[in-house]
Parts: C-alpha cells; sequence; structure tokens
C-alpha cells in the first residue's frame, strides 16, 4: 500500500429523487474501511438522510474524518429559488441531465441569491455536528461542452464592461480572467462561512488544463481551501471527464494536436506537481475508480496506473461513488 493520503466518495443521491440506501451504504463504508487506510470520507448530497449521523459514529470511531459533498452553483435550484446562467443568445444555458437526481444546471455566480442557495440548503437539511469538513462542487461556470462559454445576464455583463471586454474573438485571456474573479468573489464569503462553523473545506474542481475555462483559478482558490481536488477523470465521459470537456472546447475553438494527447497520465500528473508547486494548501487529484459502462470503464490496471502515477500527490480522491466501484478496483488500490 502506498503511502498517499486516501479519502473516498461515496453518492447518497440527489437533493430529490429516491436516496441510497443507509444499510447498504453503512456496509459499504464498513468494508472500505476493512480495506484500505482512509483518511477521509466525502458523502453527499442526499437531504435530510440518517446516514450522515451513522456514518458519522462509524467513522469517528475509526478516527476517519466525514465530510459533506454540496454542490454550490447547480442543483441547488432544486430546493431554493435561483436565477440560470444566461447564455449569449439571451436564454438559459442548456442543463446536461446525467440521470434524475443530478441535472447539471448551472446559476449564475453574481446573484446574491444564488451564493446563499448552499448555506441555506446545509443549515436547513444537514446537521452540522456530523461533519469535519464540507467537499464544494461544481463551483463553477459551465464548460464549453455545454454549448454555453459564461454568463451574460446584466450583472456578469457589467462585470465585462467594468473590465473593457470586447467579445471580439481575441481576447479569451482577459475573459477568463474575469469570469474566474467572478468565482472567487462568490466562493470567498461561502468559504469563510463554513470555516467560521468550524469545518475545514475542499474545493471540487477541473483539471488545470480545463480549469481557468470553466472561470477556476486554482491557485487563487487554494488561498481559502484547506485542500483542492483536481477532477482528473482521464477515461470519463460525462462532465469534468478530460475525454468529454476536451471533445467540448475542440468543438467551440478546436485544440492543436488530438485530444487524447491531453488525457495521458503523464500529462495529467505533470499538472498535479505544477499545481504543488502554486498552490498554498495540499492538492488531491481525483481518480475514478467506480465503474459505469460507456461513462467510467475502469479497470484495475487502469486504477494502479493512477495510483502510480500521482505518487508525488498529496493524496488522492477514489472517485465519485463508493457504491459504483467494483470489488477489484478497490482490490488495485488496496494493493498498490
Amino acid at each position: 500500500m502506498s503511502n498517499l493520503e486516501l479519502t473516498v466518495q461515496v453518492r447518497t443521491g440527489g437533493f430529490v429523487g429516491p436516496p441510497a440506501d443507509p444499510a447498504t451504504v453503512l456496509r459499504a463504508l464498513t468494508h472500505a474501511l476493512d480495506m484500505l487506510p482512509l483518511r477521509r470520507v466525502v458523502m453527499g448530497w442526499a437531504p435530510d438522510s440518517p446516514v450522515y449521523r451513522q456514518a458519522a459514529d462509524l467513522l469517528h470511531s475509526r478516527d476517519v474524518q466525514l465530510f459533506l459533498w454540496l454542490p454550490v452553483l447547480s442543483e441547488v435550484g432544486l430546493l431554493q429559488p435561483c436565477s440560470p446562467v444566461i447564455g449569449s443568445d439571451g436564454h438559459p444555458a442548456a442543463a446536461y441531465h446525467l440521470d434524475d437526481t443530478e441535472n447539471f444546471e448551472f446559476y449564475c455566480p453574481t446573484d446574491p441569491a444564488n451564493l446563499r442557495a448552499a448555506l441555506d440548503i446545509f443549515e436547513q437539511h444537514f446537521d452540522a455536528t456530523c461533519f469535519d469538513g464540507v467537499l464544494l462542487d461544481k463551483i463553477r461556470y459551465p464548460s464549453f461542452a455545454s454549448g454555453t462559454f459564461g454568463c451574460f445576464c446584466p450583472r456578469c455583463r457589467a462585470r465585462y464592461d467594468a473590465a473593457g471586454l470586447q467579445f471580439d474573438g481575441h481576447n479569451w485571456r482577459s475573459f477568463y480572467d474575469v469570469r474566474s474573479g467572478i468565482i472567487l468573489d462568490a466562493l470567498a464569503p461561502i468559504c469563510a462561512a463554513f470555516h467560521q462553523k468550524g469545518l475545514r473545506v475542499g474545493l471540487d474542481v477541473f483539471a488545470p488544463l480545463l480549469s481557468k475555462s470553466v472561470g477556476q483559478d486554482i491557485a487563487a482558490l487554494s488561498k481559502m481551501a484547506d485542500f483542492i481536488k483536481p477532477m482528473m477523470y482521464a477515461i470519463t465521459n460525462s462532465p469534468a471527464g478530460l475525454p468529454f470537456e476536451l471533445n467540448g472546447i475542440d468543438k467551440v475553438m478546436g485544440l492543436k494536436g488530438d485530444p487524447r494527447e491531453y488525457c495521458s497520465l503523464g500529462f495529467c500528473a505533470e499538472q498535479i506537481t505544477w499545481l504543488q508547486a502554486v498552490c498554498d494548501c495540499p492538492i488531491h487529484p481525483g481518480i475514478e475508480v467506480n465503474r459505469l459502462p460507456g461513462i467510467a470503464d475502469t479497470t484495475p490496471e487502469y486504477v494502479a496506473a493512477c495510483l502510480q502515477a500521482y505518487q508525488g500527490a498529496d493524496g488522492v480522491v477514489l472517485s465519485w461513488n463508493l457504491l459504483d466501484m467494483p470489488p477489484e478496483n478497490l482490490q488495485a488500490v488496496a494493493y498498490s
């Protein structure tokens, strides 16, 4: 077993739809704890579930931290009124409906009501005493794969105008910088609020290669986080997966070379090394260990190769749902 600090994610369900069965979750957690030296478990985000208290008791008895997995700029509109991201055509950005519990509908990060939603949901639907921290997810604009590259509501347009942006196709870097500033401004009070509650804060972000395209300046974000989880999903064909997102960028802007070149584990490891040099908190790359046919066709060999590639990282996050991780993949983690 390597010396990497291990975190595992568990999907308990969405804000709507049937939650995962608590007994099933606890059995999976117990099996993982017996097999792996876990430091942290991240669970979410089904609301009002007894599983969090039950998991907290189990995990804390073994000196393992429990974090709540909480979306911020997506999904929360299922429980709170939220204003959507507006595309350049003046219409709400299209959502990507992954399944009945996760819709990837994004909300504008300049609307104060949107920014209060995640905190309000936390207060209303989760017992803070269960948790040692939160992993904030979907802290971004929609990606190019969605067909939308920013929000063009009046508030966002005012920020672009104040920066002197002219949308003539020649100032993408300035556009990225303004959007990254908007995301930073949105997250700063949210992270501060959770820290004031005595909770640690992890941030779920895109791979460095892609992060600026969705408004994430990871180095700047690291100043308000206790750890960063870059989603280094090298074989995932759904949102945040490198193949999925690179194909979206290739269709909109074009990429130099074959998009598959950017998915190699060697190149991914170089990105993590760079992040460790520029960030102010530990970097724990997320690797897909669950197996979802057609979306994440993982194998034990792939999992072992990921762990080998990220030996220099501060830790890894076994992603993104323990309940879908086949035994042979978990064994690959234990034997690596």
